[in-house]
């Protein structure tokens, strides 16, 4: 018998032993392959089961009865961060997900809309405002809301208004009320108004960063915090007497609603030191004595005053919130009858359509409905306004301009509008200014408030590159090119002196567009336009005086207007507004089922992701002129 030789039993056995390693190792991909669909099958099942979920809260949400409204309830005003005039769209299982932690918002035509009616509701018998969660506002705004408490308070009816301390956005609109209580422990301290900017050009000059700009309009300041460390003496002499007057009317009204002396208003905002100095009290004590509150109270013991006020033998009051109360009211389906001019002299009834465009202006298809007013989602409310016939449109206006494209399709539709026959209204907000204005110039009125932040008619171009910084540690960009100009904008490769002229040209062309269309708009010569133009700001008042607008006047004014042009006597106010799909209500229409989600507890505070992808997606675009008031984004919130 011959032997077989060891190398050979080796090789014998490692074949079997390698067929088994390999089928184990198939066995383990397969395996995992397989835990792989199972995890996949199993997540897409929870997340049906979550979403089933999230429909079935969503209908016991939207279920519940309208609350309630018992006899000599207190209507409680509890603005939250911010105001708005057009409320941000949302998604109900994002509320139910986020209510609570995004930053709130407050409509404002809700509040007057509710004030107004709450002042004939003989079961109202008070209205509370506690402004503690009001982050800031624009003076317009605020101003808005307390022409509608005073309103309110010629129906008789309390105003009193509690917080453990105020600040000066807070106390404004506190100011307002017949009786203002504060905690023993708080402060009422003003900071003043102020434009003002960070500044970045000495780190962009250490990070080798050039920032190619192209301007027309020398207070066109949007473009200085990149290209200085300081405000142009310029730029500040234009804001100097538009930060006065706003102060000054600020300090006004206070000491209007409060019954004070101007001198004696101006001295507690501008000289507090010297006030807790000469009188060696605490902050609370200094505003009661001055008047500017009236008692120092602690929670409880406010909670009791308000009992005495309304003499109810109650343990404590009824009390209702302006979102709950709105949910009371009866539905109005977007549609609102304004109050009638001279119907007994034959005059006839029609339709005002209302436009609103909050935001900055951009030509982005992804945004439409959003904060920003995304002119594609403007332009087509205008267009629905012209196709439903309405007798006159209101364009409100709340924006610091953008993208001049965007803009410029605006005032196109507008014009379409106008073509046939139809009124158009401007009507300004805190801010329409810059883009703002391009698509106002052209109405047939323009009204603004006397704190209304307009004008800046100038355009810009910006590009910021790193081709020195690149060039510094051994980048360079070169190439072969069809001709010595066939480069185009690059933020790596720089801007040659011949893209740099055609930026230029492409401003200046822009600009005396601006200028034309705002000289046709508002029938002046075109050297009278350049003249209040180069970017300046102007306030309403100033505005006024300069022929950029025809009257001072808020929303309600702005119908009127509309309203004698088209030759109404009465009319109903339709707002064309977004009424926005999203990926849930997706869901909901392929399922078969919808949901009802108007609920105001469905509504409430889900903004902030909204707004913060619509103010950091857009910036400023390589080949794109703009025309946009970067001061006037801040609105000089309170």
């Amino acid at each position: 018998m011959t032997e077989t030789p060891p190398e050979e039993n080796i090789a014998v056995e490692a074949k079997p032993r390698e067929r088994r390693d390999r089928t184990k190792v198939l066995r383990q991909v397969l395996r995992a392959i397989s835990a792989t669909f199972r995890f996949i099958r199993v997540s897409i099942a929870n997340i049906l089961i979550i979403l089933l979920l999230f429909i079935f809260i969503v209908a016991i949400s939207s279920g519940d009865p309208a609350p309630e409204v018992q006899e000599g309830s207190v209507l409680v005003f509890e603005p939250k961060q911010s105001l708005v005039e057009k409320s941000s769209s949302t998604d109900p299982v994002m509320d139910l997900l986020l209510s609570g932690y995004g930053v709130g918002e407050t409509n404002i035509n809700d509040v007057v809309k509710v004030l107004r009616h709450a002042a004939t509701d003989d079961r109202i018998a008070m209205l509370e405002i506690r402004p503690h969660q009001l982050l800031g506002a624009n003076l317009v705004h605020l101003e808005i809301i307390g022409e509608a408490i005073d309103e309110f308070k010629k129906s008789g009816k309390a105003v009193v208004s509690y917080s453990n301390l105020f600040t000066q956005s807070q106390y404004f609109l506190a100011s307002y009320a017949d009786r203002i209580a504060m905690h023993p422990l708080g402060d009422l301290l003003f900071s003043g108004f102020a434009f003002e900017n960070q500044y970045f050009y000495g780190l962009l000059e250490k990070l080798r960063v050039n920032v190619h700009i192209w301007r027309a309009g020398d207070f066109k300041s949007a473009v200085e915090p990149f290209t200085r460390d300081s405000m142009s003496p310029e730029v500040k002499a234009s804001y100097e007497p538009i930060i006065g007057q706003l102060w000054g009317a600020y300090l006004t009204k206070i000491g209007e609603n409060r019954e004070l002396e101007l001198n004696q208003v101006r001295t507690y905002a501008n000289d507090m030191p010297s006030l807790v100095e000469a009188t060696n009290e605490d902050f609370a004590s200094i505003a009661l004595n001055q008047g500017f509150v009236d008692e120092l109270l602690g929670s409880e013991q406010y909670k009791q005053s308000v009992l005495d006020d309304l003499e109810s033998s109650r343990s404590k009051p009824p009390r209702i919130s302006i979102e709950d109360y709105l949910e009371a009211m009866p539905f109005s389906s977007g549609v609102v009858t304004r109050t009638s001019r001279d119907e007994a002299n034959g005059g006839r009834s029609g339709t005002i359509g209302l436009v609103k465009v909050q935001g900055a202006i951009f030509d982005l298809p992804f945004v439409e409905g959003a904060d920003m007013g995304g002119n594609s989602s403007i332009v087509k409310h205008i267009d629905a306004a012209g196709r439903s016939g309405v007798d006159a449109l209101v364009l409100r206006i709340d924006s610091p301009g953008g993208s001049v494209f965007a803009s410029e399709q605006i005032r196109l539709a507008l014009r379409r509008l106008s073509a046939k026959g139809t009124p158009i209204v401007a009507s300004m907000s805190g801010t329409a200014a810059s883009g703002g204005y391009w698509i106002a110039a052209e109405a047939d009125e323009i009204l603004a408030s006397s704190s209304t932040i307009t004008g800046s008619i100038g355009v810009f171009a910006m590009i910021p590159t790193v081709d020195k910084a690149l060039a510094e540690v051994g980048v360079h960009t070169d190439g072969v090119y069809s001709s010595e100009k066939a480069r185009r904008l690059d933020p790596i490769a720089g801007v040659s002196e011949s893209d740099s002229k055609l930026m230029q040209a492409m401003v200046n062309s822009s600009y005396r567009r601006f200028l034309n269309i705002v000289s046709e708009g508002r029938n002046m010569e075109v050297a009278d336009v350049e003249a209040i133009a180069g970017g300046r700001i102007w306030t309403g008042d100033q505005a006024l005086e300069r022929n950029l607008i025809d009257q001072v006047g808020g929303m309600d004014a702005a119908f009127e207007r509309a309203a004698e042009i088209s030759g109404l006597a009465s009319w109903r106010v339709r707002e064309y507004k977004d009424a926005k799909e999203t990926l849930f209500s997706r869901f909901l229409s392929a399922t078969g089922w919808e949901a009802p989600i108007s609920s105001p507890r469905l509504r409430q505070l889900l903004n902030e992701s909204h707004r913060i992808v619509d103010e950091v997606l857009p910036q400023f675009e390589p080949r794109r002129v703009y025309a946009f008031c970067e001061p006037c984004t801040s609105g000089l919130s309170l």
